[in-house]
């Protein structure tokens, strides 16, 4: 099997997408991505377009009012995208190694749920190296969402951050050895290129909870763009 060649395994270097954590919209307040071209805004779908794009910077500066007032104070636009990107290469850098109780540092429950599986799935097939060269541009804080729900102790304030992340990054697989497997697969690059740096942009999904001081941690991962709606 030569380098790419790993059956259902998303390759990082593939430029497609990054080697953890699927799209997923499920724990997601508010799923959100810009479009990327342009909108003409003189017709029916260009006005609808518009004014769905207004209705989430009206919410997202209601969530950015909401964060002033709660006790963590201010919302830290390029602080907090820049540690909500450190905790999206912290993932795939964890992910490589196999490292569970890393991963659920940066992960809320639910994916962490999701990857663990994931990640032992592809660690099955090889040894992986993952290699992150640092921004392609600098995160971008595409959305930002507040919830409230009614839980046991009380009515809990849920904050989400959608974030632009574009990286540089590269990865491979090597050969391991196990039941089955030639002694000539050992060591041998099974896909992927270390020396291939490719750039990976993704938005990705923080929460946290307002008024705890808690870290951001990483809960979902958005396809998009978002518009026009899936269901039409």
């Amino acid at each position: 099997m030569g380098p790419g060649a790993a059956s259902g395994l998303r390759c990082a270097s593939s430029g497609r997408s990054s080697m953890a954590m699927k799209p997923s919209h499920l724990m997601v307040f508010e799923p959100y991505a810009p479009v990327t071209s342009y909108v003409w805004p003189f017709s029916k779908k260009g006005l609808a377009y518009y004014k769905y794009r207004g209705l989430k910077w009206l919410r997202f500066t209601l969530a950015r009012y909401n964060r002033w007032r709660s006790p963590e104070g201010v919302w830290r636009t390029q602080a907090d995208a820049d540690e909500i990107q450190g905790l999206y290469v912290r993932m795939n850098q964890a992910y490589a190694r196999g490292d569970a109780t890393a991963l659920s540092q940066v992960l809320m429950p639910s994916m962490l749920k999701r990857m663990v599986p994931e990640m032992r799935q592809t660690l099955g097939m090889g040894a992986v190296s993952w290699k992150f060269h640092g921004a392609a541009q600098k995160p971008r804080t595409v959305h930002l969402v507040g919830a409230q729900i009614q839980e046991s102790d009380g009515i809990t304030t849920y904050l989400q951050a959608i974030v632009r992340v574009s990286i540089k990054q590269s990865m491979a697989i090597y050969g391991i050895a196990g039941p089955g497997r030639p002694a000539s697969q050992v060591g041998k690059l099974l896909a992927g290129n270390p020396e291939e740096v490719t750039t990976i942009s993704e938005y990705v999904v923080a929460q946290k909870v307002m008024g705890r001081h808690e870290p951001w941690k990483l809960c979902a991962k958005i396809a998009g763009p978002t518009w026009p709606p899936r269901d039409e």
